[in-house]
C-alpha cells in the first residue's frame, strides 16, 4: 500500500464545486464508537449515498473480518485491524489499534474506498454520477470540521489520509481516524430492557448535550450536528458522561451566507429525531435543539418521537411520560417546538432555564428554613415560563412580559360581531404558579403546612366585556323574535319552525352573559380532597362536587368561546375523566394566576 496526498489535497476533490454539486443526504455515518447499534429509520426522500450509512450495525464476523480488511492487517505501518465495528453502502469502519511507539491505543478508521462508492452509484438512481460527489463531500465536510473541534464530549480528530491498494490507477481509499468513544449507544442501553436512568442523570445527560450544540454555536462560523439521535449519543456509565458522535451529517452556517435558516438541497436526519424544517431539505441555528428534546424524550420514555401522538403538529409527551422536575419538562416543551422561532434563541438559554430552575428551588429551600413558609417567594417568584426583575416581567426567551396585557401570547379567532365556540384543544396553556396581580378581587388562602388551599372566586358584576355579550344577546334575540311573531302572524307556523335553531343559539348567548356577569366559584384543595361549588343568579349552588385529591391533574386556561374577534377564557380543572370550569369574567392574568396556583398545589403534594 501505499500512502499518497491528503484528501483536501486530492484531484477529484479539487475540481469546481459544481461538477460535484450538492450535500450530503441519507444515512450520515455512525461516527468512532465501539458500540455497535441497530438500524434506524431515515426519512424516505433521503438518498443512500451517505459513505458511513448504517456503520454501526453489529458485525456478525467474529473475527472481525470485513470487505476490504482482515483482522490482523496493518494500514499506514502504525494501525492494526482489530475488529469489523460497522458497515455501510460505501464503506467500513474498523476497530484498530494504533501503533505510536511504545504506546497502543484504539481507535476507529472509517474507510471509504472509491470503487465502492463508483459500484453504488452505478447500481440505480438518477443522480447516480453526482452521488459519489456528495459522498466525498460528505467526507471531506466531516473531516474539516472534525479538525476544528476541541471539546470533552466529542472524540477527538487524529487524522485523515487516503491510500492507493494495487495498481489500478484511482484505486483509492480515503480514511478518517478518531478517538474511540468510550460506553454504549443510548440506543443499546435502552433496549436492553434493563436500564432504567433516574432523572438526575438524565438531566445531566440533557446538560452535556446543550452544552455539546453551545460549543458548536460558538465555534466561527457556528457548526450544526443535524443528526442528534440516540444512536449518536454514547453513554459512558461509570464515569456519567456522554458524547456526541458521527459529524457526516454536519454543515456550517458559512454556507447560508449568514442567514439563520439555508436550504441545503436534500433532507438529511433521522425520521422522529429531526427537526420539521430539516425534512423540508432546510437547516438552521435551532435545529439540533429538536434532536436533543427528542434524543432526551427518547431516554425518559423508551419510546421513539414517532410513538407519540401529535397536537398542532407537536410532540404531545405531557401526561404521557412521567417527569417530576418541572425544569426537565418545560425545556423539552421548547425545545420540541416545531418552528425555530418558539425555540430557544441558542442552547445555552435552555442551559440558563435549567440553572434558574436549580437557584429557584435553593431560594424557595432557604426562605422556608429561614421563614417557616415560602410568603416571601411571592416578592420575587421564578417560574418556568416568566419570572420578575427589579424593571419588570419576562418570559424563558428574555422578553419583557406584560402581564396585565390581555392579548399577551394570545392568538384571536373569528371575525368581528361573531361568536364562535372553539374546542378547547385549539387554545389551551397549563400556567405555573405566579406573582398575585395587583388589583384583582380573587382571595386566595395557602397554608403549606396543612396542606390546604382555598380559592374565592368573586361575580365579575357588569364590566365592558359582559355589557358586550349582553347587547349582543339581546339584539340577537329580539331579532329572532320579531322574525318568529311576523312568521306566525302571517300564518306560516311551518316557517316559524326554521328560527329554532336560533332561539337555542340566543339562549346560550343569554346564558354566557349571565354566566360571565353573576358566577362565582368556591375552590378548596386539601392534602386528601378536593371541593368546588360555584353559583349563579337564580340558582343558589350551580356546581356542588367533591372527591379524592389523587383524581386531580391540574387546570389549564382555555379558549371557551370568541365575541368579536375576542377569545374568552376559562379554567377548567381536570379530574379523572371530567372537566370543572369556571373563572368566567377574569383577566386573562387573574385566570394564570388561579390555575397557577392549583397547579403548583397538585404538583407538590
Amino acid at each position: 500500500m501505499t500512502q499518497r496526498l491528503l484528501l483536501s489535497k486530492h484531484p477529484f476533490l479539487s475540481l469546481p464545486y459544481s461538477r460535484r454539486k450538492g450535500t450530503s443526504s441519507g444515512r450520515p455515518p455512525r461516527g468512532a464508537t465501539k458500540a455497535a447499534a441497530k438500524d434506524d429509520d431515515v426519512n424516505e426522500e433521503t438518498s443512500s449515498f451517505s459513505p458511513g450509512s448504517n456503520l454501526l450495525r453489529t458485525s456478525t464476523g467474529g473475527g472481525g473480518v470485513g470487505t476490504y480488511y482482515q483482522t490482523g492487517d496493518v494500514i499506514k505501518e502504525e494501525y492494526v485491524v482489530k475488529d469489523l465495528l460497522g458497515t455501510g453502502s460505501y464503506g467500513e469502519t474498523l476497530l484498530c489499534e494504533h501503533l505510536v511507539g511504545n504506546v497502543r491505543e484504539e481507535v476507529a478508521l472509517k474507510v471509504l474506498p472509491w470503487e465502492s462508492l463508483k459500484k453504488m452509484s452505478a447500481g440505480g438512481g438518477a443522480n447516480n454520477d453526482a452521488s459519489p460527489w456528495k459522498a466525498l463531500d460528505s467526507f471531506e465536510r466531516e473531516s474539516k470540521v472534525l479538525q476544528s473541534i476541541d471539546y470533552e464530549t466529542i472524540p477527538k480528530y487524529v487524522e485523515h489520509f487516503e491510500i492507493e491498494k494495487g495498481t489500478k490507477s484511482g484505486d483509492l481509499e480515503f480514511v478518517l481516524v478518531q478517538k474511540v468513544a468510550k460506553g454504549k449507544s443510548l440506543t443499546e442501553l435502552v433496549e436492553s430492557g434493563t436500564w432504567r436512568p433516574s432523572e438526575p442523570f438524565v438531566k445531566k445527560m440533557l446538560v452535556q448535550l446543550l452544552e455539546t450544540v453551545s460549543y458548536l454555536e460558538t465555534l466561527r462560523p457556528p457548526v450544526w450536528h443535524r443528526d442528534i439521535t440516540p444512536n449518536n449519543v454514547i453513554v459512558d456509565m461509570e464515569n456519567e458522561t456522554i458524547s456526541l458522535v458521527d459529524f457526516g451529517a454536519v454543515a456550517e452556517s458559512a454556507v447560508s451566507g449568514g442567514m439563520e435558516m439555508t436550504r441545503v438541497g436534500t433532507s438529511v436526519g433521522t425520521f422522529g429525531y429531526a427537526a420539521p424544517e430539516q425534512l423540508q431539505g432546510r437547516v438552521g441555528k435551532k435545529s439540533d435543539q429538536y434532536g436533543v428534546g427528542s434524543t432526551i424524550l427518547f431516554a425518559m420514555s423508551g419510546c421513539p418521537p414517532s410513538a407519540f401522538p401529535s397536537e398542532r403538529l407537536k410532540i404531545a409527551f405531557r401526561g404521557r411520560v412521567t417527569i417530576d422536575d418541572r425544569d426537565i419538562e418545560r425545556c423539552l416543551d421548547i425545545l420540541l417546538e416545531p418552528l425555530p422561532e418558539d425555540r430557544f434563541r441558542n442552547a445555552k438559554e435552555a442551559l440558563e432555564l435549567l440553572e434558574r430552575g436549580a437557584q429557584r428551588r435553593e431560594e424557595m429551600k432557604n426562605n422556608s428554613t429561614r421563614n417557616g413558609s415560602t410568603s416571601r417567594q411571592q416578592d420575587r417568584y421564578y417560574d418556568d415560563e416568566y419570572y420578575q426583575e427589579d424593571d419588570g416581567y419576562y418570559d424563558n426567551r428574555g422578553q419583557y412580559y406584560d402581564p396585565y396585557d390581555p392579548y399577551y401570547g394570545r392568538t384571536t379567532f373569528g371575525a368581528p360581531g361573531f361568536s364562535t365556540t372553539i374546542s378547547s384543544e385549539l387554545e389551551s396553556k397549563r400556567p405555573n404558579r405566579r406573582k398575585k396581580p395587583a388589583n384583582t378581587k380573587v382571595q386566595v388562602y395557602r397554608n403549606e403546612d396543612t396542606k390546604e388551599l382555598a380559592i374565592l372566586i368573586p361575580p365579575a358584576g357588569f364590566t365592558g366585556n359582559s355589557a358586550m355579550s349582553g347587547g349582543f344577546a339581546i339584539a340577537w334575540n329580539a331579532f329572532v323574535a320579531t322574525w318568529t311573531v311576523g312568521a306566525l302572524a302571517s300564518g306560516g307556523a311551518f316557517f316559524a319552525l326554521f328560527s329554532i335553531p336560533f332561539w337555542l343559539a340566543g339562549g346560550q348567548m343569554g346564558k354566557s352573559f349571565i354566566d360571565e356577569t353573576f358566577e362565582s366559584a368556591e375552590i378548596s384543595l386539601t392534602d386528601t380532597d378536593f371541593n368546588i361549588v360555584t353559583r349563579t343568579i337564580g340558582k343558589k349552588e350551580y356546581v356542588n362536587d367533591s372527591g379524592s385529591i389523587e383524581d386531580v391533574s391540574g387546570a389549564e386556561v382555555i379558549v371557551e368561546s370568541i365575541t368579536n374577534g375576542i377569545p374568552n377564557s376559562i379554567i377548567s380543572m381536570e379530574v379523572g375523566a371530567k372537566s370543572y370550569k369556571f373563572g368566567r369574567g377574569l383577566k386573562p392574568v387573574e385566570l394564570d394566576f388561579v390555575a397557577g396556583e392549583i397547579n403548583d398545589f397538585v404538583d407538590k403534594r
